[in-house]
């Protein structure tokens, strides 16, 4: 009897508790129903976030890199303008060498001959050489040598000589000039001789200074790390009868070498090798005639680069945190504080900002260009150098 009254009250006990718990549970459901919608949504995201990992929704950097430095190619090429200027075949006609007045002379007894060396500086310079001299005293036939070979072999009539024709080849930086007259023969009472004044040697001699112009142009380093193509193009403008190789030199290199078609446009293209960062150095010359050089420059082309692109993901859980307003994503950009203007367009998803100070840090909130899943990127395009130690996008 005892036993049927104790399993009676713990029956009538579980009961109350049972009807217990379903008041409260009813009483939850009462108040989630009366919330306002963002708390509802927000207490079942909770609710449902403990559920699983692939639930989770994820705070902190969802990316962090760290980009470098960021050079400003906001042009698809440079014109690089060489103002108009003439090279010209200039020659004065100079006296290249002189010699004391001498005598030479042959008879039975004796031979006296004239030898004697000389320098000349740029014998490759040197046009229309010639040997002048005054015979007043002449007999027989006088011979002249210049470094070994005959120049002269006959007896002049006059006192003052015809100007002797040299060949350039003939001339060297050393040379030697020896002079003398052929023997007397069967006449062994004769004495040949000749006095030699006034005697020199005359030839037009190039101005290299006219004939070399020199011109410079300047590449940024922005433009020669992204260099692709480089054309010089100019007029020269000259008479075809009258000019001779013209020779065009970029930073010492031959790039040109040939008789110009005068009054013609010209267009070559440039090794990227032989351009240097900084200063480049085109030399122009003529080895004949004049040559107006007119409308030359320097055209580039640049490689489209200098923007940073990154891709990003914002899981599902994520954006719908963001989309209620309980999250915030913010990009951040560590910049180099060198006091330096910090420029560039920012483009997240096709929606544009612009950069524009020169404090160290920047961040700016992406809650409503930001899409879901891996379809998210971030593209920064530089109009000034940019030195950017690192950049986050994080969700707080």
């Amino acid at each position: 009897m005892r036993r049927k009254i104790k399993a009676e009250k713990g029956q009538a006990a579980g009961t109350d508790a049972w009807i217990l718990v379903g008041l409260i549970g009813l009483m939850m459901i009462f108040y989630i129903m009366f919330l306002p919608p963002a708390e509802r949504e927000r207490l079942l995201s909770e609710s449902s976030s403990t559920i699983g990992p692939s639930q989770a929704v994820v705070t902190g950097n969802i990316l962090k890199v760290n980009p470098g430095r960021l050079e400003a190619i906001s042009a698809s090429g440079f014109e690089h303008l060489i103002p108009t200027f003439k090279v010209v075949e200039l020659k004065n006609a100079q006296v290249l060498a002189s010699f004391n007045p001498f005598t030479v002379k042959n008879n039975w007894l004796s031979n006296d001959i004239f030898k004697t060396a000389f320098h000349l500086d740029n014998p490759d310079l040197i046009d229309a050489p010639i040997l002048v001299f005054e015979a007043p005293a002449r007999s027989g036939v006088l011979t002249i040598r210049l470094n070994n070979q005959i120049i002269y072999n006959f007896e002049p009539l006059l006192a003052d000589v015809p100007p002797i024709m040299v060949r350039k080849q003939d001339l060297k930086e050393d040379n030697t000039l020896e002079v003398e007259v052929q023997g007397v023969g069967w006449r062994f009472w004769k004495t040949n001789r000749y006095d030699l004044v006034n005697t020199r040697l005359i030839g037009d001699v190039s101005d290299i200074s006219k004939q070399k112009a020199q011109n410079i142009f300047t590449i940024a380093p922005s433009e020669k790390e992204g260099l692709q193509t480089a054309m010089l193009s100019f007029v020269p403008e000259c008479d075809q009868q009258k000019v001779g190789m013209m020779d065009v030199l970029l930073n010492g290199n031959s790039i040109y070498s040939a008789i110009p078609t005068c009054n013609s446009p010209f267009q070559t293209e440039l090794g990227i090798a032989s351009l240097h960062e900084g200063i480049n150095e085109l030399v122009f010359k003529t080895s004949k005639g004049t040559i107006l050089v007119n409308r030359a420059k320097v055209q580039t082309k640049l490689k489209q680069t200098g923007s940073f692109i990154q891709y990003f993901e914002l899981n599902q859980s994520v954006f719908n945190e963001v989309i209620a307003g309980r999250r915030q994503v913010e990009l951040q950009i560590d910049f180099v504080d060198d006091g330096q203007p910090k420029r560039s367009t920012l483009n997240v998803n096709g929606h544009l900002a612009f950069i524009d100070q020169r404090q160290p840090f920047y961040a700016r909130p992406l809650n409503q260009w930001v899409l879901p899943g891996p379809r998210n990127y971030l593209e920064l395009r530089p109009e000034t150098a940019l030195n950017v130690p690192e950049l986050r996008i994080a969700v707080r």
